[in-house]
């Protein structure tokens, strides 16, 4: 690529680490690891330490408590960066807090299940925490779901809400004509609520503190049927630690990182890249569709220094004619999280 290709640290994780909570002996091994982790990614000085610590009090390890904590340390600089613009920390803790405060008026509350299908954008992120604000359940839907796939997963789940981009109004009307809708991202043709409109419209006051840590539910990729759901609360939290913890010591990822996130946030990887960016306050670079030439044109225009990409993404990039990937300056590019799949090692060595 232009000014010659980066040598990357890439990282492919195929560890799981949904075992039982572990013994006292090994949960005080993982607390220890975890506080020499977070010391070394800088998330201990004291400014920081304390508005996160007073962020998760209030939310939990949640997405929401990661931009609360951000707003103190990077307030007006660049949160999201995505096709509608750029949103500032403060501007998402704010508009979370508003969509939350609306979600409250149509009824939602601790435990109540939403269902969220839409692409990789602000709405994402602006619903995911304003869900975790009030202790809901959010239910991430994969946006490849035909209508019956759609309608079986939200009667199941028990969603009375669902939150989707305006491109899958048709699908939902006619698959799930009885569950309330909200469009994400545009007031649509047939009247339906939006969010932007809701957010407008309702109070920059945080929501009382809910009774209990909201779930996130992230489906199963189905291949034997139905997705099902696996959910995430307060109960996996030992569980989570480790695996924050092996991420973290694994993958360079350091405060104030500019990252681009082309993989699915519905997904386990691109999720769980979404909560790193909020835990450090990274400036978070997303496009709603991945096309291979926009990924490079992202890293050159905003100096992204990490990616989280499945591995066909790298393969689409590398597919790209020499000409189209010699016009972007790729220098700042230091990490490449990639997962969700098995990484050949043809793959890899071609990238590096």
């Amino acid at each position: 690529m232009g000014h010659g290709v980066p040598r990357l640290a890439l990282h492919q994780l195929t560890e799981t680490y949904d075992s039982c909570m572990p013994s006292l002996f090994d949960r005080v091994c993982i607390n220890l690891q975890a506080v020499d982790t977070v010391r070394r990614m800088g998330l201990l000085k004291p400014k920081m330490a304390s508005t996160a610590l007073q962020s998760a009090k209030r939310w939990g390890p949640t997405l929401a408590a990661g931009y609360a904590a951000g707003v103190a340390r990077r307030g007006d600089q660049a949160a999201v960066i995505d096709d509608e613009g750029t949103l500032t920390f403060r501007q998402v803790h704010q508009q979370s807090s508003a969509l939350a405060n609306a979600l409250a008026e149509r009824g939602v509350g601790p435990e109540t299940p939403v269902a969220l299908l839409a692409r990789n954008s602000r709405w994402f992120v602006l619903a995911v925490a304003a869900l975790d604000k009030l202790g809901a359940t959010v239910l991430y839907m994969n946006t490849g779901f035909a209508g019956p796939q759609l309608a079986e997963v939200l009667e199941r789940e028990g969603c009375d809400l669902l939150l989707h981009d305006d491109e899958f109004s048709e699908a939902v009307a006619g698959y799930a004509p009885d569950v309330q809708r909200l469009v994400c991202d545009r007031a649509p043709a047939d009247g339906t609520e939006d969010l932007p409109a809701l957010v407008a419209a309702a109070s920059t006051t945080d929501p009382p503190k809910p009774e209990r840590q909201g779930r996130q539910v992230i489906l199963t990729s189905g291949t034997t049927g139905t997705p099902k759901g696996a959910s995430r609360s307060k109960e996996s939290l030992g569980a989570g630690l480790a695996a924050a913890t092996a991420i973290f010591q694994r993958v360079p990822f350091r405060t104030e990182d500019v990252h681009a996130v082309p993989a699915p946030m519905f997904h386990s990887l691109g999720n769980a890249s979404l909560l790193a960016a909020a835990t450090m306050s990274h400036t978070l670079v997303l496009a709603r569709r991945f096309e291979p030439e926009h990924l490079l044109a992202q890293i050159e225009a905003h100096r992204v220094r990490v990616v989280t990409v499945v591995p066909v993404m790298l393969q689409r990039v590398l597919a790209l004619p020499t000409e189209v990937t010699e016009r972007y300056d790729t220098s700042s590019l230091e990490v490449v999280f990639c997962s969700g799949s098995a990484l050949p090692g043809s793959l890899a060595t071609q990238w590096m």
